[in-house]
């Protein structure tokens, strides 16, 4: 799976969020370094959830991976509890909104 087909479908599945799900009312950027470096954000607003390129909207938290090791986690082939504690994964912010990402991927 590529960077681009894993944001579409976590986008599809952020849109079928109810109320409260998975974090009500947060904004979390997703900043992407290495080869594919972009930056998206996922935003949960009154039970909604979108996922898109970042337009400069202020983050709740902002997450720092690569590519591949945000693939890995997508896939299940690297857990993201050890992801972070070994610094493959950092966070600015609310750490808690870590657990509303990990629900967007399509293997969650």
């Amino acid at each position: 799976m590529t960077l681009d087909e894993l944001f579409r479908k976590a986008n599809e599945k952020a849109e079928g969020f109810g109320p409260g799900q998975p974090a009500p009312n947060a904004r979390i950027l997703i900043n992407i370094e290495g080869p594919d470096s972009r930056q998206w954000l996922a935003a949960f607003e009154d039970g909604k959830g979108r996922l898109a390129e970042y337009a400069g909207e202020a983050p709740d938290a902002t997450v720092t991976v690569s590519g591949d090791t945000l693939l890995a986690v997508a896939a299940r082939k690297m857990n993201a509890t050890m992801a972070f504690l070994t610094g493959k994964i950092k966070v600015d912010g609310d750490a808690e909104l870590l657990r509303a990402l990990g629900k967007l991927w399509p293997n969650n």
